[in-house]
């Protein structure tokens, strides 16, 4: 076999060769999305989002207000709602994070704790503060 013809014989071999790896490539890339099409949906059943945050006992009525002031009043140059966040150990749960928010709020604007608007900070009450601001 002389060397023009090899050339065309391995040419024509390595495209066959390219070809079936692309229709390999796009059945695995079709079903990757198959697979991701499933797994959203699994993500997206309700009991899936449960096990992903079980529910724990509720806490007695007041309980998470008196935490989060205790943290407040913990840190001396103030702390922001995310730190709080943190501290109590509940990122990623959305439904505790909006009970959070919702105390700080409960919290300002009681008076209990000011906020300053600028650095989002919460801070301890000094003598006679308000969280006017």
């Amino acid at each position: 076999m002389d060397t023009p013809t090899f050339i065309k014989e391995r040419r024509e071999a390595a495209l066959k060769e390219r070809d079936q790896l692309t229709a390999n490539l796009e059945r695995i890339q079709r079903d990757i999305s198959t697979l991701d099409e499933e797994i959203k949906w699994l993500d997206s059943h309700p009991s899936a989002r449960e096990e992903a945050h079980p529910r724990q006992p509720r806490a007695p009525r007041g309980e998470r207000l008196s935490q989060i002031l205790s943290i407040i009043i913990s840190h001396q140059n103030g702390i922001d709602r995310g730190a709080t966040i943190g501290e109590l150990g509940i990122k990623g749960n959305e439904r505790e994070e909006n009970s959070v928010s919702n105390a700080l709020l409960r919290l300002k604007r009681d008076g209990k704790v000011p906020h300053d608007k600028a650095t989002g900070l919460y801070s301890a009450p000094q003598d006679g503060e308000a969280a006017g601001e």
